[in-house]
């Protein structure tokens, strides 16, 4: 008996494709891995790799062995038709169980903002799901218009968590080193981040800001050419580095005293970067947006308002003037998103629920 993983390529890193490729190792030599969406692509190119991805999908399909056809799905219209094709076909040429993994907090507010129509089509096409994984127990409502589909939790997780075993002293110098770590989107709160230690910065803090982040849609450049920033800020101590990834990453955070990402992105759900943040050490503001506070209220991050640079300074400021915030996280917090967040379960949690769908399709069957 097989299984088919669909997901996104790691040709950008995002949280969904990192999380879609940790889940696909646990892939035997009968399974089929069938990437079927890249990041920065043409759309010739886009198009050609649905058109592939589909044929093996297809040839794996008449093999009559396929029992769980896994994919992550997309929230825009264009990703929700090329879902529905694989969602569809598996329910027509196959009895496999359709697993789907929504990495993100907006299919309720994109089922409810397209046509009449298309939300038809979702509904039917969604009827077809069996099992649908959730990122929190906060995010049911995402899919209770769907009462026979089944719906269970797994947490993302934290990326090679051996390597941060060594969390740093708390600098004694007096800098505060204070990092974003994001893809260049605005809604991720760039701009308020940049105003909030602009600020501190005129009010004689010795503070500096480190973004890095892939450029997707939008340019960093372009980001702070408009008026939203002001252009007397401080190139040396507010500065964008680009992508960083693995150990350069980690050594990132490790020279950080605070992470800060005043996010208010329509998909946010449970950034990766966040869990970083807390497993390096580092003290943590973050805005009080979507279900935020609920997957991460128990740790001692900070929360501020969405699209205020007044709030996020203002969070910071707590941090500054009192170490032993960030003493707290270097020491408990770190702990716990090492455990809770652990890549190891996240693997065994996915496991089990294709065990127990298996179970289900043999007893049917």
């Amino acid at each position: 008996m097989s299984r088919i993983f669909l997901g996104p390529a790691l040709h950008k890193i995002t949280g969904q494709s990192l999380a879609f490729h940790s889940a696909a190792t646990i892939a035997n030599q009968s399974d089929w891995v069938i990437l079927t969406s890249k990041e920065g692509c043409s759309a010739t190119e886009k198009l050609l790799l649905i058109v592939k991805g589909f044929t093996r999908f297809v040839l794996a399909l008449m093999t009559g062995r396929v029992r769980i056809v896994y994919l992550t799905s997309s929230r825009t219209p264009l990703g929700f038709l090329r879902d529905a094709l694989f969602i569809i076909f598996a329910s027509i040429l196959s009895r496999a169980k359709v697993v789907n993994h929504l990495h993100g907090s907006d299919f309720k507010s994109f089922r409810s903002g397209v046509s009449s129509f298309l939300g038809a089509l979702i509904d039917w096409t969604y009827s077809r799901v069996d099992c649908s994984i959730i990122l929190h127990e906060s995010m049911y409502d995402q899919y209770t218009q769907y009462p026979s589909m089944r719906l269970e939790v797994v947490n993302n997780f934290l990326p090679e968590a051996e390597h941060y075993e060594d969390v740093p002293s708390v600098s004694q110098s007096g800098h505060v080193a204070i990092v974003l770590i994001s893809n260049i989107i605005l809604e991720k709160g760039l701009v308020d981040a940049i105003c909030a230690v602009h600020e501190l910065i005129v009010q004689g803090r010795d503070v500096s800001l480190t973004i890095a982040g892939a450029e997707l849609d939008l340019k960093f450049d372009d980001l702070i050419a408009g008026d939203l920033i002001p252009r007397s800020y401080n190139r040396e101590r507010i500065r964008y580095i680009g992508p960083v990834y693995g150990a350069a990453k980690r050594d990132l955070l490790s020279k950080s005293a605070i992470f800060v990402l005043p996010t208010y992105y329509e998909a946010e759900a449970m950034p990766i970067s966040v869990i970083e943040a807390l497993a390096s050490g580092c003290a943590v503001v973050l805005s009080d947006w979507k279900y935020l506070r609920g997957i991460f209220g128990d740790f001692g991050v900070v929360f501020c308002r969405p699209q205020s640079p007044t709030s996020v300074r203002a969070a910071l400021e707590s941090i500054i003037d009192h170490p032993g915030k960030l003493a707290r996280t270097r020491s408990v917090d770190a702990s716990l998103a090492r455990v809770r967040f652990s890549e190891s379960v996240y693997k065994q949690r996915i496991s089990e629920i294709f065990g127990e769908l298996e179970r289900d399709f043999d007893v049917c069957t």
